[in-house]
């Protein structure tokens, strides 16, 4: 995690944040996250750091639905969500790129056109797109995103990861969310693709989404957050600046150091 070669993302410097997008309060899961909260503003960019079982990926998915919670509440622009579970949370602006691209974040098998419309047509409670809309659709986030492919039908299996993550992106964009969150973002990418999911996240933090990123690479929390969350054993141990942090300060909080 520390020390290795890395290519520095561009730093988010956006400071023109506005109101309190997403809310979370006194978050619990039973022997794996206690009482967890912060929040996260218009044009903000939260980081999300610590070792491996600290609970980032619990955190994310808990936030999100995908798992129960034991108490606690999560809210977007002030309105709680109840019953949480993923549906509600895609109707009420919270996106989530998940860690396992392949098995979570994308149905391999089928094509970026089917990909892509696939979270808003939940959404909206759409069975079928007609497939010139499909096409239609994918090209343009092809162009958008700048994704690497030959033919927006063939499977997705057939794209780099970076390609691959790019289509995971594109289907919340086009769904539209104020709230992303982002586990391991650029885990199993090229550099080159590395550097244009940067870009895109320093984008969509310009026009005002409210962004969390989960990583283990601490260049990255470094360079991508204005606030830095160091989860320890379930719990957030330190928030810290991040335009200020270092690695050997969130490591410090990271292993349970102590001030």
């Amino acid at each position: 995690m520390v020390g290795r070669d890395f290519t520095k993302p561009p730093r988010t410097v956006n400071r023109q944040v506005g109101e309190v997008v997403l809310d979370v309060r006194d978050l619990s899961r039973t022997d794996v996250l206690r009482d967890i909260s912060f929040s996260v503003r218009a044009g903000e960019v939260v980081g999300i750091a610590g070792l491996r079982g600290a609970g980032r990926t619990e955190l994310a998915r808990a936030i999100f639905g995908a798992d129960p919670i034991t108490s606690g509440e999560v809210m977007v622009r002030g309105k709680k969500l109840r019953n949480n579970g993923p549906l509600r949370s895609i109707r009420a602006g919270i996106g989530l790129v998940p860690e396992e691209r392949k098995t979570q974040g994308v149905f391999i098998a089928l094509s970026s056109a089917a990909n892509i419309p696939i979270v808003s047509m939940l959404k909206r409670g759409t069975r079928t797109l007609k497939p010139s809309r499909e096409r239609r659709l994918a090209e343009e986030y092809v162009k958008k995103l700048r994704i690497k492919v030959g033919d927006v039908n063939a499977p997705v299996a057939s794209l780099s990861g970076g390609n691959q993550q790019k289509v995971v992106l594109a289907k919340w964009l086009n769904a539209g969310v104020d709230v992303l969150i982002l586990d391991e973002p650029t885990r199993g990418i090229d550099i080159g693709a590395k550097q244009e999911i940067y870009e895109l996240i320093h984008s969509l933090c310009e026009q005002g989404l409210a962004i969390v990123v989960i990583s283990s690479e601490l260049p990255e929390v470094l360079a991508l957050s204005h606030r830095i969350l160091v989860m320890h054993h379930g719990e957030i141990a330190a928030e810290l600046d991040g335009e200020t942090a270092t690695e050997e300060m969130v490591m410090f909080h990271a292993v349970g150091g102590k001030n």
